[in-house]
């Protein structure tokens, strides 16, 4: 949904100087991915939203996956203990949140990061990128 053409460089060039993905569109892949990473397993999503931006995330999640939500920047540390998986959109430097923990996957297109999902560093194995 996310489209900026060769003059403001394309899309990963955009994405240095203007919102990339205001309405948070990327939370849809960032969803469909942790329910493929869990399986069927319960858990717990901490999603970088408010009240209106957390539907998001919440409209695509299944019956194993709770959300809570966080507007707070500057998180420092690891992800906290009672969540699995953290999702922070690039808007508002919400990826930057937990900066101990490990990012398994970032959503985007073109070079352009949207969002990353993030798990505690104990309890994850990394992916290279």
């Amino acid at each position: 949904m996310t489209f900026f053409n060769s003059l403001v460089g394309g899309t990963k060039s955009a994405s240095k100087h203007y919102e990339t993905d205001y309405w948070a569109t990327s939370y849809k892949e960032a969803i469909e991915w942790i329910k493929k990473d869990s399986g069927n397993k319960k858990v717990k999503v901490l999603v970088a939203a408010n009240d209106y931006s957390i539907t998001c995330a919440s409209w695509y999640k299944s019956d194993n996956i709770d959300l809570y939500s966080t507007f707070k920047t500057n998180q420092t540390g690891d992800l906290l203990s009672e969540f699995d998986y953290y999702i922070g959109l690039k808007r508002y430097g919400f990826e930057q949140n937990f900066p101990d923990a490990n990012i398994i996957a970032k959503i985007g297109i073109n070079g352009a990061v949207f969002s990353v999902i993030k798990k505690q560093r104990l309890n994850s194995k990394q992916i290279n990128f």
